[in-house]
């Protein structure tokens, strides 16, 4: 009986992820999901919301760094000119 509505739960699981993914869930993504729900829940509200993965967050984020550190060099690069200019005068 147990067994029974185990494999209910699965099958629900496994046809709605299919609908939010839009293609087929693996079996250890079912027993993910069954294990903790909030998975599915985040499945979601990542599908919803059109939430960034996680790849692209960590891209952006390496980006801002490279563009601050470019910043960085620019003021280190005016501060020599300013001293190589004073010291040329």
């Amino acid at each position: 009986m147990q067994e029974k509505f185990s494999n209910e739960v699965k099958d629900n699981i496994r046809r709605q992820a299919n609908v939010i993914q839009g293609g087929n869930i693996s079996e250890e993504e079912v027993e993910n999901i069954m294990a903790n729900p909030e998975k599915g829940q985040d499945m979601l509200r990542a599908k919803l919301l059109n939430e960034p993965s996680v790849e692209l967050e960590n891209a952006v984020s390496d980006i801002i760094d490279k563009y601050k550190d470019i910043l960085q060099l620019e003021k280190v690069h005016i501060v020599k000119r300013r001293i190589c200019m004073s010291v040329w005068r």
